[in-house]
């Protein structure tokens, strides 16, 4: 087999935007997975495995957020598995910390 064959393709999802004085809990980010997330995952991934992650802000723990991923995305992982706090292992808080470093 060759090293083209074993090559896994990768989709990222475009960045949604919050407005500036909008809160995000529970509520709203549960209206854009429903809206926009996991219509685009579906879509996207087909019935391919996917990793979909998330970091341990209070809207993505909560339990509203956590029930409706469980029934609606493929491989549903509690906070139980996501990684520790490290930006080694948990590449959502590497990568979005970048944006933020002036």
């Amino acid at each position: 087999m060759s090293s083209r064959s074993r090559l896994r393709s990768w989709d990222v999802m475009v960045p949604h935007f919050f407005q500036a004085n909008e809160t995000v809990n529970k509520t709203v980010y549960l209206d854009v997975l429903k809206r926009v997330v996991v219509p685009w995952m579906k879509k996207t991934a087909g019935e391919r495995k996917y990793t979909f992650q998330q970091d341990s802000s209070p809207a993505h723990k909560a339990k509203t957020v956590q029930n409706y991923l469980e029934a609606n995305t493929a491989h549903f992982w509690s906070p139980t598995f996501w990684p520790a706090n490290s930006p080694d292992l948990n590449p959502v808080t590497s990568t979005c910390g970048e944006g933020s470093r002036g």
